[in-house]
């Protein structure tokens, strides 16, 4: 590229010079070579010697007279010099201002291709918190050997290969009609959103963390199975290991389908309950229901519950995380 430029330069010179030769009269050379030709001594010169020293003669008696042009016409010159030397330094100019944005352009391609090489780490490489089950465990009387409650655990796994950090994490639940969760409802959380994201948990990479439980008496199941429904929705939020990242949030939420008699401390759970995904709340990052890092509505689970149920105002526990410290405990059994 530079060396086209410089190229191009010096054929607009050349041509200047043949142009200024062309256009200009060069009376002086003219008649310098007119007169130094008739003269006597060098017409004897041209007629005793050979055709080489002709060309001698000729070649100092053009030389002699170009340079008695150049003394005429030094003005002439000296200007068609400066306009050479403003071309020349329109070009450097030019040529300098191209090399400077070459050099900015490939500087910004560098920075971008950084930084979509950075992404591209982080997304491979960062915490991706699913959620893997919600574990039922059974509360029973060690007196008369009933089952008093049942306990709804979620299994947080981190999937990635770098640890997740300040994670927090709730668990709620509430009892709805048949026709489901309507559509204006918000998932509010009972009454606390948990520590905030300062500190926390950590879960290490491929790595499961148990989230708060949420428990139900199971008479109040049994009650509920055939004209209610019974659903948990969960969420937890932490941050990956880099830097300048945003808060991570999943969301998971389910309907407790019950199949058994939740009461008898013999059947597995795996035959009495079957959890099916809704549509709503179940997502991560970006396309969650909530904000990352955003605080819920606060709704107790005896404020969720329709009134035709019939059921005790305080009819489920609050969901616990019991390692976080001034957390009040969860009630014990009656």
């Amino acid at each position: 590229m530079k060396w086209r430029l410089w190229k191009t330069a010096f054929l607009l010179t050349l041509g200047c010079i043949l142009l200024f030769w062309m256009v200009i009269p060069l009376t002086p050379f003219d008649d310098c070579i007119s007169k130094r030709k008739n003269n006597p001594a060098y017409k004897a010169l041209h007629e005793k010697h050979f055709l080489l020293v002709h060309v001698r003669i000729r070649t100092r008696l053009t030389f002699a007279c170009a340079v008695n042009a150049t003394d005429a016409y030094q003005n002439s010159i000296v200007a068609l010099s400066g306009v050479m030397v403003a071309f020349f330094t329109g070009t450097l100019w030019w040529i300098t201002r191209r090399s400077v944005r070459a050099t900015e352009i490939a500087a910004e391609a560098a920075r971008a291709g950084i930084e979509l090489s950075r992404n591209s780490f982080i997304i491979e490489n960062r915490a991706y918190v699913t959620p893997v089950e919600f574990l039922p465990s059974k509360i029973i009387d060690i007196h008369t050997g009933r089952v008093l409650s049942w306990r709804f655990t979620p299994q947080w796994r981190n999937n990635g290969s770098t640890p997740a950090k300040r994670v927090r994490h709730l668990t709620n639940g509430a009892i709805f009609e048949k026709a489901g969760i309507p559509d204006e409802f918000i998932f509010p959380d009972h009454e606390r959103s948990g520590p905030d994201l300062t500190h926390g948990r950590i879960i290490g990479p491929t790595f499961t963390l148990p989230g708060p439980y949420f428990q139900i008496d199971a008479n109040i199941i049994q009650t509920i199975a055939k004209n209610f429904g019974f659903y948990i929705w969960a969420w937890i939020e932490y941050r990956d290991v880099f830097e300048d990242t945003p808060v991570r949030r999943t969301e998971w939420c389910v309907e407790l389908v019950i199949h058994g008699d939740v009461t008898d401390p013999k059947i597995s759970p795996e035959f009495i309950f079957q959890l099916e995904s809704i549509n709503r709340f179940n997502g991560a990052d970006e396309d969650c229901y909530r904000e990352a890092g955003s605080q819920a509505p606060v709704k107790t689970v005896a404020e969720l519950a329709p009134r035709s149920a019939g059921l005790p105002r305080l009819y489920m526990t609050h969901s616990f995380s019991m390692p976080y410290p001034n957390w009040p405990q969860p009630p014990t059994d009656q």
